[in-house]
C-alpha cells in the first residue's frame, strides 16, 4: 500500500498559540513539510480551522480568551473538524492537565519549548494515520459498481459542505439524474449489460466534472446526484448540459427506449443561497436536525426539478422554476 502521505507537502497543520517565540519555532520545524497556518488566540483559531480545516492542529492549553481545552471541545462537536488530530502545547505537563486534554479529545501532548526532531515525527505520525483512516473511510463509502461515492458518503459530504457554504456565505447547487427508461433497457439487453451501463454513466458524470471538490455519486438504482459547492445556478446548469452532451457522446444504444436511440439522462438541479446577513447576530444553526433538514429539502427540491425533466420529455435538464405548484417527486423510468 502506498503511503498515504506521500504528498506530504500538501498536508496542512494550524497551529494556535499567543507566544510568538513558541510560532516561529514551531514554523521553523514544520514548515519544510507542511503548509503551516497560525492563529494568536482561541477564537482566531477557531474562524481559521472552521473554515479551512487543516490536516492536524496544535494548540496552546493556556490562550488568552478561549481556553484551549474549551477550543478542543467545539471542534470535536462539530463534524467538519472531528476528525482533525488536536496536539496539545504546554509548560504544564501534569497529569490532571494531560487527563483533562485526553478526555476533550486530544491525540497527543507537546512539551515547550518544542523540540525540531521529536515534534516533527510525532506531527508526520499522526497525520499519517489520519489520511489512512480518510482512505479507508473513502472505501467504506465507495459504491462497488461504479466507484462513485455510495448514499452514505453522498448524504454526509452534502450535510458537510453545507454547514461550509452557510459560513461562508457561498452558494451550493444539487443534481439529481436519473436514466431514462433504464427498466426497458434492463428488460432488453439484460442485467449485466445493465451494470456495464451503469458504469458507463458514472464515468460519464465524474468526467464531467472539473473541480477536485465536486462530487458524484450513485444513490441506488439507476439514480445519480452530483454536489458543487461553491456552484450557483449557472454554473449548475454548465455542468447539468456538459453531462447531457457527454451522454450523446458516449452513444450507448438503447433500442428499446421509448424518446431515444441512445441511453439518456435527465437532470433536476436545486442550489443552496446564503441568506442575507442579519443585522444581529443569529443563533447557532449547526444542529444535527438542522443540517439533515437542509440537506433533505435541497435533495427534494432537486428532486422536483428531476420529476419536472422527466414530465417535459428526458433527457434534459430543468430547475427550480421550472417546477410547477404542487408537483410530485419523479418515479423512476
Amino acid at each position: 500500500m502506498p503511503d498515504p502521505i506521500s504528498a506530504e507537502a500538501l498536508s496542512r497543520v494550524c497551529v494556535v498559540d499567543d507566544d510568538a517565540t513558541v510560532l516561529a519555532a514551531l514554523v521553523a520545524i514544520l514548515q519544510p513539510a507542511f503548509d503551516v497556518r497560525v492563529a494568536r488566540s482561541g477564537r482566531d483559531g477557531l474562524r481559521l480551522i472552521r473554515r479551512d480545516p487543516p490536516d492536524l492542529v496544535l494548540l496552546d492549553v493556556n490562550l488568552p480568551d478561549v481556553s484551549g481545552m474549551a477550543v478542543c471541545r467545539r471542534l470535536k462537536d462539530d463534524p467538519l473538524t472531528e476528525a482533525v488530530p488536536v496536539v496539545f502545547l504546554t509548560s504544564h505537563a501534569d497529569e490532571k492537565t494531560e487527563v483533562e486534554g485526553l478526555d476533550a479529545g486530544a491525540a497527543d501532548f507537546i512539551a515547550k519549548p518544542p523540540r525540531g526532531p521529536a515534534v516533527l515525527a510525532r506531527i508526520r505520525n499522526l497525520v499519517r494515520m489520519k489520511l489512512l483512516a480518510e482512505r479507508l473511510m473513502r472505501e467504506a463509502q465507495t459504491d462497488a459498481l461504479t466507484s462513485l461515492a455510495n448514499r452514505r458518503r453522498f448524504t454526509a459530504a452534502l450535510r458537510e459542505e453545507l454547514l461550509r457554504a452557510r459560513r461562508q456565505e457561498r452558494p451550493l447547487s444539487v443534481l439529481m439524474v436519473d436514466v431514462d427508461h433504464f427498466k426497458a433497457y434492463n428488460d432488453h439487453y439484460g442485467h449485466l449489460s445493465g451494470d456495464g451501463a451503469l458504469r458507463q454513466v458514472g464515468q460519464v458524470l465524474r468526467g464531467s466534472l472539473r473541480r477536485p471538490g465536486d462530487l458524484a455519486g450513485r444513490l441506488g438504482g439507476e439514480e445519480f446526484a452530483v454536489l458543487l459547492p461553491e456552484t450557483d445556478e449557472g454554473g449548475a446548469w454548465r455542468v447539468a448540459q456538459r453531462m447531457l452532451s457527454a451522454m450523446a457522446d458516449a452513444a450507448i444504444p438503447h433500442a428499446a427506449s421509448a424518446t431515444a436511440a441512445c441511453l439518456s439522462v435527465s437532470i433536476g438541479m436545486a442550489t443552496y443561497r446564503p441568506p442575507p446577513r442579519p443585522a444581529e447576530p443569529a443563533p447557532d444553526t449547526d444542529a444535527a436536525a438542522d443540517r439533515d433538514d437542509s440537506a433533505k429539502d435541497l435533495l427534494a427540491r432537486a428532486d422536483a426539478a428531476l420529476y419536472a425533466a422527466k414530465h417535459r420529455g428526458r433527457n434534459r435538464a430543468c430547475g427550480e422554476t421550472d417546477v410547477q405548484p404542487g408537483q410530485a417527486h419523479h418515479t423512476t423510468a
